[in-house]
């Protein structure tokens, strides 16, 4: 009790920072030409990458990350079963970085 009451009074004492009091090259939105450069270069990497796979495995990534759909909304939109969708989205995943890391 005594550990956790001095825990709270510190968390209490923690001076708070609020986002918006932030100086602004925190929130630089404008990428400089070199992060730009490597963003389209793994962007086209993941493209490729992505075209090298299966349409099935594509389906599954897209409707994964691309759509914010969990597992069970997967498994109902493509008729399998929720472990079956977790299964294959591992292997799908798996897949993606192999090819992703074997295209320079």
């Amino acid at each position: 009790i005594a550990r956790n009451a001095v825990i709270d009074h510190h968390r209490r004492g923690r001076p708070e920072s609020r986002l918006d009091a932030m100086p602004p090259i925190f929130f630089d939105d404008d990428p400089g030409p070199e992060e730009s450069a490597l963003r389209a270069e793994e962007s086209a990497r993941l493209r490729a990458a992505l075209l090298l796979m299966e349409p099935e495995k594509r389906e599954l990534l897209a409707l994964r990350y691309a759509g914010g759909l969990k597992t069970r909304e997967i498994a109902l939109a493509v008729g399998k079963s929720e472990d079956a969708v977790k299964k294959r989205l591992s292997r799908a995943l798996k897949m993606l970085k192999e090819k992703y890391d074997a295209i320079s």
